[in-house]
């Protein structure tokens, strides 16, 4: 699997119409983006590394997308339209990052315990780490 960030900086003068784009650029771009999506998540940026300190960025999207192929596939239809939305909801060209995922797991109540019952499927496993280290 691969995730587009989509990144929109927090530059002087910029402006961001949330509400336009969480009811209207969003859903148009879950409907681009259709069956390749397995995941989608959109943040607000809150503040900078310390509290202080505006959020470099406005908003972070994390779009989590089953291939390459599919984001390609995705960008080769639907790339004009959507970046042809970006006037209407703000000033600033976003920053783009595709990663690889390499590793990841869910953290809502996924506690170190619970990653360790998973890393020892027996109680063989566990007694030979317990004495072997």
């Amino acid at each position: 699997m691969i995730r587009l960030i989509i990144l929109y900086p927090n530059e002087e003068g910029a402006f961001f119409d949330w509400d336009y784009y969480i009811n209207i650029h969003t859903p148009l771009a879950k409907r681009c983006y259709g069956n390749a999506v397995v995941r989608w998540e959109i943040d607000r940026g809150i503040h900078g590394e310390k509290s202080e300190d505006a959020a470099p960025y406005m908003v972070a999207a994390f779009i989590t997308l089953t291939s390459m192929s599919a984001l390609n596939e995705v960008r080769a239809a639907h790339g004009a339209k959507l970046k042809a939305d970006f006037k209407n909801y703000t000033n600033v060209y976003p920053v783009y990052l595709v990663t690889d995922i390499r590793e990841g797991y869910s953290y809502s109540g996924y506690t170190e315990q619970d990653r360790m019952n998973e890393f020892f499927q027996s109680n063989k496993d566990r007694l030979d780490y317990e004495k072997n280290g």
